[in-house]
């Protein structure tokens, strides 16, 4: 019988394995704010299409206590819904959308790049100029997640 849901997937061994993985080489700590006393939670920050929950490399997933774990959640609800509530027909809100998408995409996966307003924004929060961005993305006009994980790295190492 072939898995389906995400729960079920979530009770597969090879997950549980990767999640003890996890937590293990953070000293079954949250990551956010160090407390050892909380339950704790494998957290994904981004979801690859068509990847099962233990696909991940240890270092896309976070160990998160289940405060911290329910804020990362939420703040990444609450930018979807400011995203989902901008009218995109202007430069400027197309380069604010641009810039709260690479916020929200802090993480392991692919951002499309809508228009040039669009990669302006998400530029600007990289530290990168517009033709950057454009010039940086793969097929189907997106950037790509190793590009997103090597400006990642840049801005961490540039402070």
């Amino acid at each position: 019988m072939a898995i389906k849901t995400y729960w079920q997937k979530l009770q597969d061994p090879r997950w549980q394995k990767k999640r003890l993985e996890v937590l293990s080489d953070n000293n079954f700590a949250c990551e956010n704010c160090g407390s050892e006393d909380s339950q704790l939670h494998v957290h994904h920050p981004a979801y690859i299409k068509g990847r099962d929950p233990w696909e991940y490399e240890a270092d896309e997933l976070q160990s998160l206590c289940d405060s911290c774990h329910r804020q990362s959640h939420f703040e990444i609800d609450l930018l979807t819904s400011v995203l989902n509530e901008i009218k995109l027909h202007s430069s400027s809100n197309m380069q604010l959308a641009g810039f709260l998408t690479a916020y929200n995409h802090d993480g392991p996966f692919n951002i499309p790049l809508i228009d040039a307003a669009f990669a302006s924004g998400v530029g600007m929060f990289y530290h990168k100029t517009e033709e950057e961005v454009i010039e940086s993305r793969g097929k189907d006009d997106e950037l790509q997640y190793e590009t997103i994980s090597r400006w990642i790295k840049e801005m961490h190492r540039n402070g």
